[in-house]
Formats: C-alpha cells, structure tokens, sequence
C-alpha cells in the first residue's frame, strides 16, 4: 500500500491462488469502516489495534474516515470503547492521540439474522457520509458460519448507493476446502470476487507448531 498516490496495489487472495490487483483509490471523501462483531475478543485485539496503528500512521484521517462497531451485544459507544482500551494502554505511545481516535468510533447494536439492526446501521453510516465519494468496508471478524447470512443482510439493507462496498472475512475461510468451497458459492451470489477479500491471521500456524 502506497502513501503518494491513489493507486495502491492489494493482494486479492481467494481460496485457491493469491494474485497482485491494481485497484485506483480515491483519497478524497468518505470512507466508512463497519467492524462487525466489535464486541468480541477478535474485535478488541486484533482489529482495532490495527485500525489504529493506520490511524497513527496517518492513512486513516479523522475528517474521512468513520468507524462503526456492531454486534449484537447491548452497549453503547463509550462501553465499546471502555471495552478495548487496556489493549491500547499497554501499547499506545500517546493517549491523546488514542483518545482523539476513540471518538472516530461508533456503535449499533443488532441481530446478524435480521434487518432491523443493519437497516439502523445503514441510516447511522449515512449520517457521515459524503454521498458523491462515499465507499463502505465491512470487516466480519464473526464465525465463518454467520458469513453467509451476514452477507446477505449487508447486500439488502447497507450497500453504498454512490461509491463501492467491500467485503473482509476473517479467521479460517471454512474448516477444509468443501466447507471453503461452499462459503465462496454462498457469498459470490452475493457479492462480485472483486468486493471479496479473505484473511487468515493464523495461516501456517499448524505447520509452524508441527515444525517445533
């Protein structure tokens, strides 16, 4: 990923090969980061760290760039960021840099089966929003089991009506490759394989522990 120009370079991994994409960026408007299970233990020590570790390093700017918690726990904004600030007081360098981000962040909670919570998801992105360059990044760090009805909900209830929305799905993409498999038809009836995008935070990590 580039930080002169608005041409960054992603590898698009599938289930079956990894491939360079030249993908154009627009780094002006609005881009709206939705973490959905930000509840949970996945949430707090793996993906907001790396939110703000972006934020710190200045490819996340406050002015464009939102972020939304959402699960179905019952909390409120300032329990969600209450519930991931001790990992970040161990490592933060600055806490007023930490605190200013924090704000960045909002929460909505809902069922991941049903439309109401995202149909409320939906109409709290649009408040931030700057409808001509606007761009949606939803990040399930959620069981692969729910990707499928999650997926579906995102498709009916928040796609982006201006710009485009992508799809991140953490942990292991299925427990072998006819698991694998059936989770990339589920969710390609959905979604083009160019919204797609698939990270395994422990890949190789059987193999490393075999090694030793």
């Amino acid at each position: 990923m580039g930080s002169g120009g608005g041409q960054w370079i992603v590898e698009k991994r599938s289930s079956f090969r990894s491939e360079p994409l030249e993908v154009n960026v627009s780094e002006t408007g609005c881009l709206s980061i939705v973490v959905l299970g930000a509840s949970g233990d996945l949430a707090k020590k793996k993906t907001f760290p790396a939110l703000f570790n972006l934020y710190r390093q200045g490819f996340l700017q406050s002015n464009e760039v939102h972020i939304f918690g959402y699960a179905r726990t019952k909390i409120s904004d300032d329990d969600l960021r209450n519930r991931i600030r001790s990992v970040f007081l161990v490592a933060c360098c600055s806490i007023m840099l930490m605190t200013e981000w924090f704000y960045q962040i909002k929460y909505v909670s809902g069922s991941y089966d049903t439309e109401e919570g995202f149909r409320m998801l939906d109409k709290e992105i649009s408040l931030h929003e700057e409808f001509r360059n606007s761009t949606r990044l939803f990040y399930l760090a959620l069981p692969p089991s729910v990707y499928p009805v999650v997926c579906k909900m995102i498709k009916l209830c928040c796609m982006n009506k201006c710009g485009w929305t992508r799809i991140v799905v953490e942990k292991p993409f299925g427990k072998d490759l006819e698991s694998a498999e059936k989770l990339s038809s589920q969710i390609g009836e959905l979604f083009g394989e160019h919204q797609i995008y698939r990270i395994d935070h422990y890949l190789g990590k059987e193999m490393v522990q075999n090694l030793v």
